[in-house]
């Protein structure tokens, strides 16, 4: 039987334990109440030259959406809020958002807490981050256009691509220290490459 746990937000913190049920406890609701906000992507991408982490997310729509609070956590289970970011109110049409942690952590959990114009909140999903040199891989052309050609150490991993929406489009295993991925199906646009817990923006041109 699952126990919902307890939850505290206070100085900048949020902690959340006990909870061993399946689904997020920050999901359940009673009734039809709309979504305070149709989220179509959350992203957080580590730059490792500047050693600093862009969070991005869109939505298609937003009722009564005062902010977003952004939290970072080390452990996933204790958050500290980093910053906050404007809501766009009632709106029903597709909404940018952009976030730099310009001071990242070896480790980094990141997630935001939307908060309504009446003061009630609803966690976003949780994306992690790593500044651990432990990558041993080189991504290149980048942007690219017929093949991305990947030099890696780490035999045995799997590689992705996802779209924005987080559709994957592409998935293999690193079966030896040089391999080519064809994108020439892809779309020109903005990719995500994610090689086990590290993910690095891809402009297909």
């Amino acid at each position: 039987m699952a126990t919902a746990g307890s939850s505290m937000y206070s100085s900048k913190k949020l902690v959340h334990s006990n909870y061993n049920g399946s689904f997020s406890p920050f999901a359940i609701g009673n009734g039809p109440t709309p979504l305070p906000i149709s989220l179509i992507y959350f992203e957080a991408v580590p730059d490792y030259a500047k050693k600093q982490v862009q969070l991005m997310w869109e939505t298609s729509q937003e009722i009564n959406n005062s902010n977003f609070d952004i939290l970072r956590s080390v452990d996933g289970i204790s958050w500290e809020s980093i910053g906050s970011i404007k809501g766009s109110g009632n709106s029903y049409q597709t909404n940018d958002y952009s976030f730099y942690d310009y001071i990242p952590l070896e480790i980094n959990y990141y997630r935001f807490l939307q908060v309504d114009i009446d003061g009630n909140s609803t966690l976003g999903p949780i994306r992690l981050a790593q500044f651990i040199d432990n990558r041993s891989y080189n991504l290149f052309p980048n942007p690219a256009n017929h093949s991305l050609s990947i030099d890696s150490e780490q035999i045995g991993s799997t590689v992705t691509i996802t779209d924005l929406s987080g559709r994957i489009l592409h998935r293999s295993v690193v079966t030896s220290e040089h391999t080519t991925i064809d994108i020439s199906t892809l779309a020109t646009g903005l990719y995500f490459v994610k090689i086990n817990d590290s993910v690095v923006k891809l402009i297909k041109e």
